[in-house]
């Protein structure tokens, strides 16, 4: 499993300086907006910077964004090259394994953050105890999550990019999603569809289809900005959701 996080073609351990091809390059482009977009929803539920933990961090960008903003981070990242570039890069804590096999102080954090990670995440309710053991109290679970209720999953079908077989050992609609929580003890707050994840998606789901340039040219707005649209009128209807919540 671990070779499917190291090939060159997985962009969310994509480091600027290896962005070759265009849909890398929008990648790397686009990030900095998305950063900021990520640290602007956890302002608006906490206002003063504490202790965020980042499960599935990668090489860091997100942990070293927050860092600069006032916040105490570390992150864990399963893939040991990606945590050790991060830290040659960020010079961000950012510790290699598991959530649950990791030695955290309990209860230590204001935030614990998976985006994008749960999903590929082998002992989930494992993991989901730990967080629970080491979020404060009035601590904030965020779970970033590709949404397969959208348009673009149901339009795409088979060749939807964010099925990502072998990577996803999981996916949750968004009523499974909060029943998950709710087992586990949390309390869902908010759901919140990500903005730019319709046309990424449809983007990577375009070329896995192998679309015909007119095709493409023809599909891939209409598509993209149809789920973005249905998302910001509907969060359970978003490309990918971010689920906000926290302890009972």
């Amino acid at each position: 499993m671990a070779a499917h996080y190291t090939s060159k073609e997985y962009d969310p351990h994509l480091e600027d300086e290896s962005a070759h091809t265009i849909s890398q390059k929008l990648y790397s482009l686009i990030r900095p907006a998305a950063l900021r977009w990520k640290a602007g929803l956890i302002n608006r539920f906490i206002k003063t910077p504490g202790n965020l933990l980042d499960a599935g961090a990668g090489a860091g960008a997100f942990i070293y964004a927050m860092q600069k903003r006032g916040w105490k981070t570390t992150g864990i990242e399963k893939s040991t090259d990606t945590a050790e570039y991060g830290q040659r890069k960020y010079g961000v804590n950012i510790y290699a394994g598991d959530l649950s096999d990791a030695v955290l102080k309990k209860p230590a954090y204001d935030v614990i953050s998976f985006w994008h990670s749960l999903e590929h995440i082998h002992r989930l309710k494992e993991n989901l105890q730990t967080v629970k053991e080491i979020l404060k109290q009035k601590g904030l679970l965020i779970i970033a999550l590709p949404n397969p209720d959208s348009l673009d999953a149901k339009i795409y079908k088979a060749k939807w990019v964010a099925w990502d077989a072998p990577r996803h050992l999981w996916h949750f609609k968004p009523d499974v999603m909060r029943r998950l929580l709710d087992e586990m003890g949390f309390k869902l707050l908010k759901k919140k569809a990500m903005p730019f994840d319709p046309f990424y998606n449809c983007l990577h789901s375009e070329f896995l289809s192998g679309s015909k340039l007119w095709k493409f040219i023809v599909r891939f707005p209409i598509i993209s900005f149809l789920s973005y649209l249905l998302g910001t009128i509907n969060p359970a209807r978003g490309s990918s959701i971010v689920y906000i919540a926290v302890k009972r």
